[in-house]
């Protein structure tokens, strides 16, 4: 069931590019917006990373490393590696999607590669939660704002963290095994 629901929530993060390009903002001012129409409206790939900063121990702080390619496409893929630091312990994290397969891949230090849609029981909701959560998030920030060049540091409301968003590149060319098990 669980895996059922990440793949919607992958393919929702592309379709939702898709269908909403062109109706956002033509040009805000805020951090890293500028003039002119964002780029992030008609990308086809994306690169970028962001970095969280913790505001009590409880809180994870981290960064996700997302690439995206063939947005809003049927064969969309999708890549997040994600590095977490929480009260002194660290872990390491690789969540691939392609929806041509469909295949959804994870690592992680104590189990290596999983195929996680050939019945090997997801271990965590932690794969909704990034694919959900922070692609669509980011990218959400990042059309608001009008994003036209550098980066884009901001307070998350609901959290109170910072969160800054960098190295942010428009249709880069990512090959495909980026986004295999490797």
């Amino acid at each position: 069931m669980i895996a059922i629901v990440v793949i919607a929530v992958c393919m929702g993060a592309g379709a939702y590019l898709l269908l909403s390009r062109g109706g956002g903002p033509g040009g805000g001012a805020g951090a890293g917006g500028g003039a002119g129409e964002s780029p992030i409206l008609t990308a086809t790939s994306l690169s970028f990373k962001v970095t969280t900063t913790a505001t009590v121990p409880e809180q994870y702080r981290g960064t996700l490393d997302i690439k995206m390619k063939n947005i809003g496409k049927p064969n969309g893929k999708y890549r997040v590696d994600f590095w977490e630091e929480r009260e002194g312990e660290n872990s390491y994290i690789i969540i691939i999607y392609d929806n041509s397969g469909p295949n959804l891949w994870q690592w992680t230090e104590w189990h290596g590669w999983e195929d996680l849609l050939s019945g090997v029981p997801i271990p965590d909701p932690l794969i909704q939660q990034i694919i959900s959560q922070y692609i669509v998030q980011y990218v959400e920030v990042l059309k608001n704002l009008g994003w036209v060049s550098g980066d884009v540091t901001y307070t998350d409301p609901s959290t109170g963290r910072s969160v800054t968003i960098s190295d942010i590149v428009v249709n880069p060319d990512l090959p495909d095994s980026l986004f295999q098990p490797s």
